[in-house]
């Protein structure tokens, strides 16, 4: 993170903030721009999240792999249970159709009055609609959002809780961006789980019985 002191521009005095890369690409940018001759402080903050936490399970349920997820609501939930009683979740899939969906059905299981407090988020809806939708995600009338990568870069809500990646995406890069929506605000808990079916896991090894011939 990088803080140059009261620039001047002929509009007048400006604080400028600047967060990405270290080392030799923010040289670069730096010295591309000419900040390098102008007066800096630099603070590096690290990009370490020990408050969030990975795992990576089987999908047991691929048809449906909203089952496999179950455990991370309120043990009961009933017409007292509000949205703000459930965790926050993100829930990633790989097309529009499995988003909607996944929606749903989690609104068929669901008491009425929760049935609009999850909703399934793309590229497909317009701008307002998605705007409206962090809007309410921010505040907690929506706590559940079943999502493509449209609600990736630039989703800055603090308390997300939960980050679910269903099916394992074609690039680790994909993942990491995903799972960085969890526990951005640092006092609080945040997991990361991918779900991903049996065959990408390496084949348990049996138990090998050696035996004596002496």
């Amino acid at each position: 993170m990088a803080l140059p002191h009261n620039h001047q521009l002929s509009s007048g005095t400006i604080n400028g903030l600047f967060v990405g890369p270290d080392s030799p690409t923010f040289n670069v940018i730096w010295q591309t721009l000419a900040f390098g001759n102008r007066p800096f402080s630099g603070i590096d903050v690290g990009v370490d999240r020990p408050n969030l936490f990975y795992h990576i399970h089987e999908l047991t349920n691929p048809d449906l792999p909203l089952i496999d997820i179950l455990n991370l609501f309120p043990a009961t939930i009933s017409k007292e249970t509000a949205a703000t009683d459930i965790d926050k979740m993100l829930i990633y899939f790989d097309s529009k159709s499995a988003c909607r969906s996944a929606a749903y059905s989690l609104r068929m299981i669901l008491p009425q009055h929760l049935r609009g407090c999850m909703h399934p988020f793309s590229s497909d809806l317009s701008e307002a609609c998605k705007q409206h939708l962090w809007a309410e995600f921010q505040v907690g009338k929506i706590c559940i959002l079943c999502a493509t990568d449209a609600a990736g870069m630039g989703c800055n809500i603090g308390d997300v809780k939960y980050c679910i990646v269903v099916h394992c995406p074609k690039a680790l890069a994909a993942v990491l961006q995903r799972w960085g929506r969890a526990g951005r605000n640092r006092t609080i808990e945040g997991m990361c789980l991918l779900l991903v079916q049996a065959h990408a896991f390496y084949p348990s090894q049996p138990a090998q019985v050696i035996l004596s011939l002496n």
